[in-house]
């Protein structure tokens, strides 16, 4: 038995049984990672699947068309006053959702073996595969992970806007704003960062409705200017 203290993991020397990752996420892990997973210190992965990505979504424009498609909210369309403010039960419900899957990710990535040898891959995945941790299957659930949570958050979207193949592009945007502002290895400063920018977008909104999406990328700007790690990021002191 070999054991990685730093993550209290005890980690066996035969390999895990097999996982069968089927569907959009195994797509997008599978087909590029094998050939960039070499380059450990490199972003080419990531820039990979972001071209999977595009190439699914015009494949998905061309299957069920370009049509923005209503979807109907299971809690109604009344507005839910709140003072002299008003916010639909969805909306409501997107907040209490977020707030519940971070937590269950973070119980998740800190209490189950599974979630812990995700961590200690992340943190050194060399390391990780001396200890017998197959890196390769932790990256690939890793993305199967992000994919599964990217589609819940298309879930609670759709009916506060539309479905359609392109309806994640700028939530997507505003969600890479909002992991600066947290930092990307800080989870809670990262649903912080989203609840700061969307205040910032509704307020600057009420003073002109051009500036509600440009404060988005004039806050990206300037937390990069103040501090590149993130404003409840944690700098990392190397070694040499």
């Amino acid at each position: 038995m070999r054991r990685i203290a730093d993550y209290g993991i005890e980690w066996y020397e035969e390999p895990l049984p097999p996982l069968n990752f089927d569907g959009y996420a195994a797509l997008r892990a599978r087909a590029p990672i094998p050939i960039a997973i070499r380059h450990a210190l490199s972003l080419s992965w990531v820039l990979s699947t972001v071209a999977v990505s595009i190439i699914l979504k015009n494949a998905a424009v061309q299957l069920w068309g370009p049509e923005q498609v209503k979807f109907p909210s299971p809690f109604g369309e009344t507005v839910v006053l709140i003072g002299s403010a008003g916010i639909f039960p969805q909306e409501l419900f997107i907040i209490v959702a977020a707030l519940g899957t971070v937590f269950a990710v973070q119980l998740f990535l800190r209490r189950s073996l599974f979630g812990k040898a995700l961590i200690a891959v992340a943190y050194n995945r060399n390391a990780a595969a001396v200890m017998g941790i197959n890196v390769r299957r932790m990256v690939v659930f890793a993305f199967v992970l992000s994919s599964a949570l990217a589609g819940l958050g298309g879930i609670l979207i759709a009916p506060v806007t539309f479905a359609w193949a392109y309806m994640g592009t700028t939530p997507g945007i505003k969600a890479f704003a909002a992991a600066i502002f947290g930092g990307l290895d800080n989870p809670i400063g990262i649903l912080i960062g989203g609840l700061v920018i969307g205040v910032l977008e509704q307020l600057f909104g009420v003073v002109n409705s051009n500036l509600k999406e440009g404060i988005t990328f004039f806050f990206i700007l300037t937390v990069l200017a103040m501090r590149p790690t993130g404003l409840m990021g944690r700098r990392e002191i190397t070694k040499v």
